[in-house]
């Protein structure tokens, strides 16, 4: 199977009143940016996905490098627990797979714990590794949902500073069997002890960890509530908004996050990129691309079966993922339908994924 036969990308433009999907054909999947007009233009480029289909890595990945290679974007947002940028960026930095085995672990079964995602991260680092300049930083933005993992990965960041390493390593031990035990509510008050401990440390921080930073992630420790867990759309656009504040004015952002947080309408549940783009960032409203993949016959992982989505009305799904129009050229009925109009206000650009497997459990 070729993978280019199975990805097509479609442009929704708007020319003299009308809207056209305009058939790029076939995805250029090495280098998916040429596809995007003005790309150097925008603050923030959003991928929406369905969660646990196996290309979704690697198109993360291309994107990725190639916004990087030739726009200088180098903050790729994840939809992970904020606590989980101080290992995730220590893992880019150093390399050591252990801390991807804690982090990815999930004996429940996940979208990210699985060996494509392993491979994503193993991926970045060599990338990482081999750019001099303008290396890439992870920025995590959802909420906090294992008390055990988010104490663990603060106590990780203090461990330099802390005298009882012995009294650390058990701590450290006893916080790995919470996350499969559900016994996580003692680890969360120790942790809380160190972390006001050393918020106030000034020893702690150096040029490689900001004190804002810090206090950011450490915060989530405090956030464990059903309240907190209701306002998660809230806190993913607070959390976004907090990197795009703490960065360079010049600072450029990638994030691949799921389908429903990525519309740009008041369509979605999802709020976030809407209020992204309603925002201003160092006194200039905030420019966002965003890209939505579309799925058909395809398996995603917890799954049975084959199954097609897409976040657009379902007759024009129908006809984009119809088999007898292989290569997606235009036609008449996709100029003269009135209801294409709604798709410019939900997305800028469509990748259409077909006969694709699910991700692999680690």
């Amino acid at each position: 199977m070729r993978l280019l036969d199975k990805i097509l990308i479609y442009s929704l433009l708007i020319f003299q009143g009308q809207l056209y999907a305009q058939s790029l054909n076939k995805l250029n999947f090495e280098d998916p940016v040429t596809h995007i007009m003005n790309a150097e233009d925008y603050k923030v480029l959003l991928v929406g996905e369905t969660h646990g289909v196996d290309i979704n890595s690697q198109l993360q990945f291309n994107f990725l490098s190639s916004l990087h290679r030739k726009y200088k974007v180098n903050k790729l947002i994840l939809e992970l627990p904020v606590s989980y940028t101080i290992p995730l960026n220590k893992y880019l930095h150093d390399g050591d797979s252990s801390i991807l085995e804690v982090i990815l672990f999930d004996p429940e079964g996940s979208s990210v714990s699985t060996r494509e995602y392993f491979e994503f991260f193993k991926k970045l680092y060599q990338y990482n590794k081999k750019t001099n300049k303008n290396k890439i930083e992870i920025l995590c933005i959802d909420i906090e949902q294992k008390p055990a993992m988010t104490c663990l990965n603060v106590l990780n960041a203090l461990k330099p500073y802390i005298s009882q390493a012995e009294e650390l390593t058990y701590l450290k031990q006893e916080l790995l069997e919470a996350l499969s035990i559900d016994k996580e509510e003692q680890y969360e008050v120790y942790a809380k002890t160190l972390f006001n401990h050393f918020k106030l440390n000034d020893l702690f921080f150096d040029k490689e960890f900001a004190r804002r930073d810090f206090e950011y992630i450490g915060n989530a420790l405090y956030n464990f509530d059903q309240t907190f867990l209701k306002q998660r759309d809230e806190l993913l656009f607070n959390n976004f908004h907090h990197w795009l504040s703490s960065r360079p004015n010049e600072a450029k952002f990638f994030g691949q996050l799921g389908a429903v947080h990525t519309i740009k309408d008041n369509s979605s549940i999802s709020k976030m990129t809407q209020n992204l783009r309603k925002s201003k960032i160092h006194n200039k409203k905030v420019k966002v691309c965003t890209i939505m993949l579309l799925y058909h016959n395809c398996s995603k992982i917890g799954y049975e079966g084959k199954y097609s989505m897409g976040l657009v009305e379902p007759e024009i799904f129908e006809f984009l993922v119809d088999e007898n129009n292989e290569d997606l050229s235009i036609t008449s009925y996709l100029k003269q339908d009135k209801s294409l109009r709604k798709l410019k206000k939900k997305f800028d650009y469509l990748v259409l994924i077909k006969n694709r497997g699910p991700m692999h459990s680690l």
